[in-house]
């Protein structure tokens, strides 16, 4: 999604020309890391020619304070005036991230997914912040209790469970989370 919109917002050349950071949370292991290996994945699928000198990854810490210090680092190594694409392990990160780079008066160059669809509010203001992935954990039951009712049943389980994910945008975030005060958004 990212890779689409930043094509989509700068062209090829200035994508190519651009920065890619990934505010990761190498600390947590295997699963997180693979969340983060698969943004990388999704993001290069749509610009495979990006290069790969241009890829910065950050230990955000899990928190937006340390991502914002993070990036602000990081942002000393970026050429001024380039596309700036961020994803993060969670929105809260990529919020930082973006609080860094509004500071340095950069937000014009800036596109960011986040992970978890968690900070709505964000989501649903901050122009450069375009998605976010929900996972809805608390739907995790509807996969979980199948399973164990049929290994209980003494029937096979099958090697994997694909959990449904969805890419919450600014456009579609009501349908997904009836609860948030769309109807006070309306212009």
């Amino acid at each position: 999604y990212l890779g689409q919109a930043a094509l989509a917002r700068f062209g090829a050349d200035q994508v190519a020309k651009g920065y890619l950071v990934v505010g990761e949370l190498p600390q947590s292991g295997a699963i997180p890391a693979m969340r983060t290996e698969g943004q990388i994945a999704g993001f290069l699928a749509s610009c495979p020619d990006f290069p790969a000198d241009h890829l910065i990854r950050i230990d955000t810490k899990n928190t937006l304070q340390y991502s914002f210090q993070q990036m602000r680092n990081a942002l000393g190594r970026i050429p001024p005036g380039v596309p700036l694409m961020l994803l993060a392990i969670n929105d809260q990160s990529v919020t930082g991230m973006l609080r860094a780079v509004q500071q340095a008066g950069r937000q014009g160059d800036a596109l960011a997914v986040g992970n978890g669809a968690d900070e709505l509010e964000t989501l649903a203001v901050e122009e450069a912040l375009i998605a976010s992935v929900a996972y809805f954990p608390e739907r995790y039951g509807n996969y979980l209790i199948p399973l164990g009712l049929m290994s209980l049943a003494g029937h096979p389980l099958p090697p994997a469970v694909l959990v449904e994910h969805l890419m919450v945008t600014r456009a579609n975030i009501c349908q997904y989370y009836p609860d948030f005060p769309c109807q006070e958004r309306a212009p």
